[in-house]
């Protein structure tokens, strides 16, 4: 039997927005002890010619948001005396800031003592209560790393021995890169055919008339080839059960059985770009969906018998010509998607699966940049599932629209199926 195949290639970009609250997204930044105007490798530049670091008071053993200027080797940081007369402190020894796992870096605007989701607190070892976070102010002109102080309500700067307080300032936050999943492998494992069934509908597409012959007065055969023609519009809809949560680049490859061995279909490999938030830069529920209108042609050859034929017993017919539509029907899919994130490892692509709660299938392997999972959702939309024709003797009164519109084809159940 021969089949012909809708291919789909859909892309999806989406730029990044804030993200839920109730997922930890946030991307681990490294301390690395150092001294005396050393910067290690990977050392995150918040303005020119500073880094960040931190240093440790024996007084309290908190860690403090300090000012790293590699020319004075020295860093700079606050010690904050509650209700009291806040003082700037020199350290020659202290940690600096690093970013070695590419982890996605950004200052967001920031008000108050506020700080935004995945902000970095001073204390990676207590993060839930830490006394500060990493920020950056302007004092004189310039940009100055320093500590965000919630308790404060503003961040708060050394410079020239002297502390700056501002409330408005940038905030630092690391996340890991969204997701880039090119879905393939689509199966589709329950079909409750009688479901489909319900929801199917043919739709008349074009109609003949074939008149029979005579031969010295005898009903003789006739063979007439039968073609008709018309746009379709399709949609498909692709749902996730995470919903694309943290997905920026979706392309689907999908090959969608349908039709049947009288059909045709005109297709083009799709390549579109949509967005994957809702409303106000806010994921939600985006949606995936292709929709296109393409000609569907029916081509068969009927035959009407003579004396002795066989096929359609002899008479004058009407020829009705359908495409069969399944129309807003939910089919569970599950497809294999090869995952990757840019510049991350297969290590960390696992764990922002792992923290989006998505299935990982195999081990991969370590050297390798993408990691394949498997990915659960419904497809809906309106489609053709396969064409049929009907025939309708000319003295009858049912034209093809009524016999279109009664009939019942099961037969299409087996032209929605998936290439293995």
């Amino acid at each position: 039997m021969i089949w012909k195949l809708l291919i789909v290639s859909l892309t999806i970009l989406s730029a990044y927005t804030p993200f839920s609250e109730a997922a930890n997204y946030s991307c681990p930044l490294h301390w690395v002890p150092e001294g005396y105007g050393n910067v290690p490798l990977h050392a995150i530049i918040p303005s020119p010619g500073e880094f960040i670091a931190r240093v440790n008071l024996l007084e309290d053993e908190l860690w403090r948001i300090g000012r790293l200027i590699p020319e004075e080797g020295k860093a700079w940081f606050v010690f904050v005396v509650p209700s009291g007369e806040h003082t700037v402190h020199i350290a020659e020894t202290y940690e600096v800031l690093t970013n070695p796992d590419n982890c996605v870096v950004e200052w967001v605007e920031m008000i108050g003592g506020s700080v935004p989701q995945y902000a970095i607190p001073a204390d990676d070892k207590f993060p839930l209560v830490p006394i500060e976070y990493v920020g950056r102010g302007i004092v004189a002109g310039f940009s100055m790393v320093a500590g965000i102080h919630p308790s404060e309500s503003a961040l708060l700067v050394p410079y020239e021995g002297k502390v700056y307080v501002r409330r408005h300032y940038d905030a630092l936050t690391s996340r890991y890169p969204l997701l880039s999943l090119e879905l393939i492998d689509f199966t589709f494992p329950i079909l409750d055919y009688r479901v489909i069934d319900k929801n199917s509908k043919e739709m008349l597409i074009g109609q003949m008339e074939v008149v029979s012959g005579l031969d010295d007065g005898e009903p003789a055969q006739v063979v007439q080839p039968i073609s008709h023609t018309k746009s379709v519009r399709e949609m498909f809809k692709w749902d996730e059960k995470q919903k694309w949560e943290y997905v920026a680049n979706l392309t689907i490859n999908m090959d969608l059985w349908v039709g049947s061995p009288s059909v045709f279909v005109q297709f083009t490999n799709i390549h579109e770009q949509r967005t994957l938030v809702g409303v106000d830069g806010v994921p939600g529920d985006p949606k995936i969906f292709y929709d296109r209108i393409h000609p569907v042609k029916v081509d068969r050859t009927v035959t009407i018998s003579g004396t002795g034929g066989s096929s359609v017993p002899h008479g004058n017919y009407q020829v009705c010509s359908a495409v069969t539509m399944l129309h807003d029907f939910g089919v569970k899919f599950e497809a294999s998607a090869i995952v990757t994130a840019p510049n991350m490892r297969a290590d960390q692509i696992r764990e922002i699966l792992r923290r989006t709660e998505r299935i990982i299938m195999g081990d991969g392997v370590e050297e390798e940049d993408f990691v394949v999972a498997k990915i659960m959702g419904t497809l809906r939309g309106s489609f053709v599932t396969g064409t049929s024709s009907h025939f309708t003797t000319m003295d009858s009164t049912g034209l093809c629209n009524s016999v279109v519109s009664k009939s019942k084809h099961t037969k299409s159940y087996h032209h929605f199926r998936t290439k293995y």
